[in-house]
């Protein structure tokens, strides 16, 4: 096998830093998966062993949460959800073909916050909608100091966000005619450009010592 080249180190780590230097909104689960790649958590609510449509009605829920006799471990950790009245539906409930999570309050149009108990550099998820109602609404990113980085409007779909300043928490607002439950929400961290270049210079310090030897 012929050896990499220094210069061909260079320009695998460039091109790392480079799309690692990008900040800005995620556009599918492809996209988020290919940023995070190894570090991608993923939490889809399937898996949380609660029974029936609606199990959940409080307003917290974390991997140490336990309702009903089931848990702890019924979300991936590093994670906190809260809402005014969060609502765990389940497959089949006013039209939801999934599991989801979200704020499902009598009142509507309050949020659903998802606090990440440590700094990620990227999020994204799925939004549905009960049968009927809409999916109208804001997502808004904030950093580990709770200053804004962005407010986005939302009908449905996917959103995602990577910063590499580090997000501390997504709050997820529907208007006040109707719902936003999430879906497949995908999210973790990334190495920062300075570490990628510092693992360059390792990879160059042990090509140089194979050449020198």
């Amino acid at each position: 096998m012929k050896p990499i080249s220094r210069l061909a180190v260079l320009a695998l780590l460039g091109s790392a830093i480079v799309g690692q230097a990008s900040a800005g909104q995620i556009f599918s689960q492809g996209g988020l998966a290919a940023i995070l790649g190894g570090n991608l958590t993923m939490e889809d609510f399937e898996g949380n062993g609660l029974l029936g449509p609606g199990q959940i009605s409080d307003s917290f829920l974390n991997s140490t949460s336990i309702f009903g006799g089931y848990g702890p471990g019924l979300v991936q950790g590093g994670v906190d959800y809260s809402s005014q009245a969060l609502f765990w539906n389940d497959n089949g409930y006013l039209g939801l073909n999934t599991r989801t999570l979200g704020d499902a309050s009598g009142w509507r149009g309050f949020a659903t916050e998802i606090a990440f108990t440590s700094p990620v550099t990227a999020f994204g998820f799925d939004m549905q909608g009960y049968s009927g109602y809409s999916m109208t609404g804001t997502v808004t990113v904030y950093d580990t100091l709770n200053n804004v980085l962005t407010v986005n409007s939302v009908n449905g779909g996917f959103f995602g966000w990577e910063d590499l300043s580090g997000i501390g928490r997504v709050v997820v607002s529907a208007d006040s005619d109707g719902y936003i439950m999430i879906d497949n929400h995908g999210y973790g961290a990334v190495p920062e450009p300075a570490s990628l270049a510092a693992l360059g210079l390792g990879a160059l310090a042990v090509i140089r010592r194979r050449r020198s030897q």
